[in-house]
């Protein structure tokens, strides 16, 4: 049997989320914005800083009024739990500054003065024309307060109250706060959005084949780039007679692609089915009879493909509910080149192939490479099989007594004698295994988990680099 260099791997595999809205960048979050929090916070009254770095105080209930004193015995008509419930509902962050004068609006009443007293000589011209009067609704009820218990219950100022009146409409109506809602002087028109986005969409793009469940991202030739669409984009303008002070700036564009399309400009890592290439450019060319046939032949091809996934997903579901069944996902990685440099010499040195067989226990989830290079041996049916028997041969004699292999359709690797021969070997030395199930995806959707890990060894490649196998070995590791 060939020497195999066998590293282990833990793998944590994240579940897929569901879908969402998503674009080519992280769309930012506003709410964990400092400024958005310190609005926040004086919303709900919390403590917080300033924008001068400041520390301003909780709101807070302060005293009330003078008991003896307040003409009105106002703490007779509202007690200290019924005035804390009123500051904690005022005070909600829920609530916005409209909402908080609407409340204030509503509690006070302005009336002309009755009477004024008479005073032999009056140094400062008398001003006030009207009087306020307080109120709260208790127990269902409306209750006039005094002032001091009305700004101590609330914790504001005669200022909130006297610009709370001034933008009270007829009706009772409060205007609203028009901080930060002014249309600026140079924003870009609606209709100039819509053609940069008209723009965009006119580029023909690729879909993702394996993911393309999991994910909406599409890609773009690879020849093009974001200031290669902005420049084309920008002589499209020009033809159309616009002027150049209309014309968009670059970051516009840029803003727009980046914020509502997901879209790359690499193509997709994974292979397409060569069977739904074929089915596409039919479809595009095909008249209306046959469209519906064509149609339905690539429905039944997706849907048997479908069938293929949801079956794997079934078996990985029942091996951690029963115990004693294993499913195992298998798969070569394309060959691993060694030395692996970045230099213009090594481009035209012949190279040192690594081969990686990929184990991925979905039970355990632990995966297990299987690695050697062509000067031990190439990557054929027999090589296959030592491999899997290899993997085989050190399980323990309880760990599992059915064991379900998924693999793809390759003939020369998979679909061969020497795979059933092994499984006759493993089942020779291994008698507490029973039943060996090995069951392929259909051709060209062929994904499965260790994808994923093929994906992180070749992203360390790029990384770091390799100058022999044993290093191709220490890079499976560390990934």
């Amino acid at each position: 049997m060939m020497r195999i260099v066998v590293v282990l791997r833990e793998e944590k595999l994240t579940k897929n989320c569901t879908e969402v809205e998503r674009c080519r960048k992280r769309k930012r979050n506003i709410k964990i914005w400092k400024k958005n929090i310190r609005k926040d916070k004086i919303a709900g009254g919390e403590e917080h800083l300033s924008r001068n770095e400041r520390v301003i105080q909780k709101r807070k209930m302060r005293e009330t009024c003078d008991k003896e004193k307040c003409k009105l015995k106002c703490t007779e008509r509202i007690t200290g739990d019924e005035r804390f419930k009123i500051h904690k509902s005022y005070w909600n962050s829920d609530f916005n500054t409209d909402q908080k004068r609407q409340f204030i609006a509503a509690s006070v009443e302005e009336f002309s003065i009755k009477r004024r007293r008479e005073r032999e000589q009056e140094l400062v011209p008398i001003k006030r024309q009207t009087t306020l009067h307080y109120s709260f609704i208790v127990r269902g009820m409306k209750q006039r307060v005094c002032q001091k218990i009305f700004l101590n219950t609330l914790d504001i100022s005669q200022t909130t109250i006297r610009n709370t009146l001034r933008k009270r409409q007829d009706g009772g109506m409060v205007e609203s706060d028009k901080r930060g809602k002014h249309v600026p002087a140079n924003k870009l028109s609606d209709e100039m959005r819509i053609a940069i986005r008209n723009h965009i969409q006119r580029f023909p793009c690729l879909e993702s084949h394996y993911s393309r469940n999991r994910s909406k991202k599409k890609y773009l030739g690879g020849e093009l780039n974001i200031s290669r669409m902005y420049s084309l984009f920008k002589d499209e303008c020009v033809e159309k007679d616009i002027r150049e002070e209309e014309i968009p700036k670059q970051w516009v564009h840029t803003d727009i692609f980046n914020t509502e399309f997901n879209l790359s400009f690499k193509a997709p890592a994974t292979d397409t089915c060569d069977l739904c290439d074929e089915f596409i450019i039919k479809l595009k060319e095909a008249n209306l009879q046959e469209r519906t046939n064509l149609q339905q032949q690539y429905d039944e091809h997706l849907s048997e493909a479908q069938k293929r996934y949801n079956l794997k997903k079934q078996d990985k579901n029942n091996s951690l509910e029963k115990s004693g069944v294993k499913v195992l996902m298998v798969d070569l990685q394309k060959c691993l080149p060694t030395p692996l440099l970045h230099n213009a010499q090594s481009f035209y040195s012949l190279k040192l192939w690594s081969f990686n067989y990929t184990i991925y226990d979905s039970t355990k989830k632990k995966a297990t490479c299987l690695m050697w290079d062509e000067s031990v041996g190439g990557r054929g049916g027999n090589e296959i099989a030592s491999s899997l028997v290899n993997y085989m041969s050190a399980m323990k004699d309880s760990e599992s007594e059915h064991i379900i292999v998924w693999s793809d359709n390759c003939p020369s690797q998979n679909r061969n004698i020497q795979m059933i021969l092994g499984y006759f070997y493993i089942m020779t030395i291994k008698q507490s295994i029973k039943i060996i199930d090995h069951k392929f995806l259909l051709r060209g959707h062929t994904h499965m988990e260790v994808d994923s890990i093929h994906s992180q060894i070749e992203r360390e490649m790029k990384r770091l680099p390799s100058f022999c196998h044993n290093d191709s070995v220490g890079l499976a590791t560390v990934s």
